[in-house]
């Protein structure tokens, strides 16, 4: 089925839906439906004619840290498939690059036989994924409860409370011939109660996680857990069995 069929396709079970008899299905229910396939709409679209340029009115990006050991992007200097979400609009299959030191997410956009890097207007990109990881931007709206700053977060685990982490970058000095080198510096936050509360170490977390301070010690302890140093799959395990004691005192 090419394109344009599965999109008139879609739009005529869209219009069935707007008129189905309430009995039929709930108003929950067929919003839901509504939003996939409105979804799946879009993105066909976008197959068919091109991205959206509400998506694209960014800048053109120049690599501008030659010299520099290494490089400033998440993971690794490649293309990462993903998606981006402008207000309610999901934009998917891009390739996409994060520069961590800029906290812009940048779009490989090609156009006929030229290709062009994007820098997406950060004030519509509200979050976006590369692969499986997921990122949202905290506004400066947001910044209360003693939030340290705005900008993109990783969202590692959603629960009774919010694990994440913002992924930070700085260039050292000099280190032999380069003119020095990136290293990283993530910002770990858990959003607790809708206070955002930093950790850097097992006695910050255990002030923050403070009503189930001696489960948690002990768990901790027992799996051997270096939390200023522990991956980030170590600190979503401590945070889901932290969940574990809530749910089970309920």
């Amino acid at each position: 089925m090419n394109f344009q069929i599965r999109i008139s396709f879609l739009l005529s079970g869209l219009f069935v839906l707007l008129h189905l008899p309430a009995q039929d299905l709930s108003d929950q229910e067929i919003s839901r439906k509504i939003d996939s396939m409105v979804s799946d709409i879009r993105h066909l679209s976008d197959s068919l004619y091109g991205t959206d340029m509400g998506l694209i009115n960014g800048e053109y990006y120049r690599y501008r840290h030659t010299g520099i050991d290494g490089h400033p992007y998440y993971r690794d200097n490649s293309w990462i498939r993903g998606t981006v979400t402008s207000g309610k609009r999901e934009h998917r299959d891009l390739l996409l690059r994060y520069d961590i030191l800029d906290d812009r997410v940048i779009l490989s956009h090609t156009v006929g036989s030229e290709t062009y890097m994007i820098a997406l207007n950060k004030t519509v990109t509200d979050e976006f994924t590369l692969e499986e990881d997921h990122f949202i931007q905290l506004f400066d709206r947001d910044i209360v409860n003693n939030f340290p700053e705005p900008g993109y977060y990783q969202e590692l685990y959603t629960g009774k409370v919010q694990l994440l982490v913002k992924r930070k970058k700085y260039i050292s000095g000099s280190r032999g011939q380069q003119l020095g080198e990136f290293r990283s510096d993530p910002l770990r936050l858990i959003r607790k109660d809708g206070v955002y509360h930093k950790f850097n170490g097992r006695n910050s977390l255990l002030k923050i996680l403070a009503d189930r301070k001696e489960p948690v010690s002990d768990y901790i302890r027992s799996n051997a857990i270096d939390v200023r140093n522990a991956p980030d799959s170590d600190l979503v395990r401590i945070l889901r069995y932290y969940d574990s004691l809530l749910s089970a005192e309920k």
